[in-house]
């Protein structure tokens, strides 16, 4: 892997690349990046350990200002029924101001969210979740909600009742908002008019009942992220891929491309984001955001 040294250098790409101003973490020719997640002044990741191309497991890495990218020793001994079942890490998320949340999956389908403060050390215990693989939301505290994506139900509540679902079969990506609210992506959002033939909404669930639809006309959604009072998304809207700012049901372009995860900062005026930025080779940047 070959890792971008000048982490906080913003840069100005010419000539054939996006010309949207952005910080490069780290880039690769042979190898992208999975799921992202920000803590503090610190971005961690996913990606594969390039000294293993032959291997599809993730491995959790981090970068912190001014370094280079960094492997977190986080230790998944095993899956909760099976002890000897390798637990993999597919989704992470931040749980706290110094403390991660990750979805590990197992290899009979199964599948367990974990907490780790940032030195990768396990915060309570697992708990078992039913998920599909688009995405995982916390709700916070000790004794906080774990939201997943699961088939044939939606977004649904762990450990609640077999038909504790909201959104339709469709709905993904849950992100939990700083007011609590659950924000997801579907083809309709409770009630409200359900998105024409091949488009999506961005939708708020404020409790049972209570939908709001926060934006129309979405082509495709890749990812999305809610925090410091802004939303970002990874979308394609009106055939234009790229990262989005929606505010008021209208979306504001930030940087155009493919773009697989979003993360925000803390206080929402960054996005850190992996992007396909020519064939075969991916990138790790970091965007501004305008407040909304």
């Amino acid at each position: 892997m070959r890792a971008a040294s000048a982490l906080m250098c913003v840069i100005l790409l010419v000539g054939g690349c996006s010309r949207d101003a952005h910080t490069e973490l780290t880039s690769s020719d042979d190898i992208g990046y999975g799921s992202v997640a920000w803590l503090g002044d610190t971005v961690y990741y996913l990606t594969f350990d390039s000294r293993d191309l032959e291997s599809s497991d993730y491995v959790l890495m981090r970068i912190r200002p001014g370094g280079r990218p960094e492997t977190v020793p986080f230790a998944a001994p095993g899956c909760l029924d099976v002890p000897s079942q390798f637990a993999r890490p597919t989704w992470i998320i931040p749980t706290g101001e110094r403390e991660l949340g990750v979805l590990v999956s197992c290899t009979d389908a199964r599948a367990e969210f974990r907490r780790i403060d940032d030195s990768g050390q396990p915060v309570g215990e697992p708990v078992k979740v039913e998920s599909t693989g688009w995405g995982i939301a916390w709700t916070g505290g000790e004794t906080g909600m774990v939201y997943t994506q699961v088939q044939g139900c939606g977004i649904k509540t762990t450990g609640g009742p077999a038909d504790d679902c909201f959104g339709g079969d469709y709905a993904r990506l849950p992100v939990v908002g700083a007011d609590g609210a659950i924000h997801y992506v579907s083809q309709q959002c409770g009630a409200d008019e359900t998105a024409p033939d091949g488009t999506w909404l961005i939708c708020r669930h404020n409790g049972a009942g209570r939908e709001m639809t926060l934006g129309r006309g979405v082509d495709f959604v890749e990812a999305m992220d809610v925090r410091g009072g802004r939303i970002v998304i990874s979308a394609e809207i009106g055939g234009d891929k790229g990262l989005w700012l929606v505010n008021g049901g209208r979306f504001t372009k930030l940087a155009g491309g493919l773009f697989n995860r979003v993360a925000l900062s803390p206080d929402g005026s960054r996005v850190a984001a992996p992007t396909l930025w020519r064939r075969g080779s991916w990138a790790l940047r970091i965007y501004a955001v305008p407040a909304p």
